[in-house]
């Protein structure tokens, strides 16, 4: 209720009664004054009452009516609310669709590629124990060297689907340690000396007797062995080379071969599953195809980008930081 307008109201009345008092005081002046003021005093108040009661009545329903309007605002907000939701849910709905789409896409693909991987020394082993059986025994232990060589490279392929597998799952836990960087260059020329030496190279690695890494070490110790292998199978001839150079909190690591070169159009591919520039020569040389893509993902999950130079017919260099402080 109004009762600021109530007041006005009989306030303004009020002087209306009173001008009314002095105006029949003075023209009247009979006995009947009295009840003629009386009757004006109930006409003031039964008119002020009317009004007052028509003021409430429309207060109320006006007072009805807002709370109305706010009723069907926030059952517009809500509707409003639920229609956004509805909105999200399809964009999700449409994104997680998409998503399924490309991995369906990955897999079939992936699939492809690993039956093709397979063919070449599946294939071959066949023809190799078919010759076994069918011919005499003089040429055996070579074609028994042939068989293992297909064989170990079936076994490198599922490992190296098993490696990148776990990786590209998030699955890979690093076991970040204080290492010597000598113990892995030393453990890496080991491997890869002599295959260079029998065709008259060699692998040139640097004295790092005094740098320490913070890294997990079998991780790395695969990085470096696909690189080397790497660029040997790309190269017929030619040193490898190996440099190291301390570059404030990080050792900068460089492997460079004298190889085909890899054209600047393929950057952007060679890292990927299976992704080979030169397929003849991969099939030739035993690779699974999946070497670098394991080096990037393994770099990548300490936090390491690798860089890649190379030209066409000169060479290629890969080049990346190790970190000397455990931060």
């Amino acid at each position: 209720m109004n009762y600021f307008s109530l007041y006005i109201k009989i306030f303004l009345f009020f002087l209306l009664y009173l001008f009314s008092i002095y105006f029949l005081e003075i023209q009247l002046f009979t006995s009947n004054f009295y009840i003629i003021n009386f009757i004006l005093c109930f006409l003031i108040i039964s008119f002020v009452y009317y009004n007052n009661m028509k003021f409430n009545q429309f207060y109320n329903k006006f007072d009805f009516l807002y709370d109305k309007i706010l009723q069907k605002n926030k059952s517009h907000k809500n509707l409003n609310s639920i229609l956004e939701s509805l909105d999200e849910f399809e964009l999700f709905f449409l994104n997680q669709y998409s998503e399924l789409d490309k991995l369906k896409n990955t897999r079939s693909k992936f699939l492809q590629d690993i039956s093709h991987e397979l063919k070449t020394p599946i294939f071959l082993l066949q023809g190799f124990i078919d010759t076994l059986i069918e011919q005499d025994k003089t040429n055996k232990n070579e074609i028994i060297s042939k068989i293992k060589k297909q064989s170990n490279r079936i076994e490198n392929l599922f490992l190296d689907i098993l490696m990148i597998s776990m990786i590209e799952s998030e699955d890979i836990k690093l076991d970040i340690q204080k290492i010597k960087l000598s113990d892995i260059l030393t453990e890496i020329y080991s491997d890869f000396s002599e295959r260079l030496v029998e065709r008259g190279d060699k692998l040139i690695i640097p004295d790092s007797t005094d740098i320490n890494v913070f890294i997990d070490k079998e991780k790395i110790l695969t990085v470096f062995s696909n690189l080397i292998s790497n660029a040997i199978n790309y190269s017929d001839s030619g040193d490898v080379i190996v440099t190291v150079k301390k570059y404030k909190n990080n050792v900068n690591v460089r492997v460079i071969d004298h190889g085909i070169g890899i054209p600047e159009k393929y950057f952007d591919y060679i890292f990927n599953r299976f992704y080979r520039v030169d397929k003849h020569r991969s099939n030739t040389s035993g690779g699974t195809g999946l070497g670098l893509a394991i080096v990037k993902h393994i770099l990548l999950a300490h936090n390491i980008e690798i860089n890649i130079k190379s030209t066409e017919g000169v060479g290629s260099e890969f080049s990346f930081m190790l970190p000397i402080n455990n931060s």
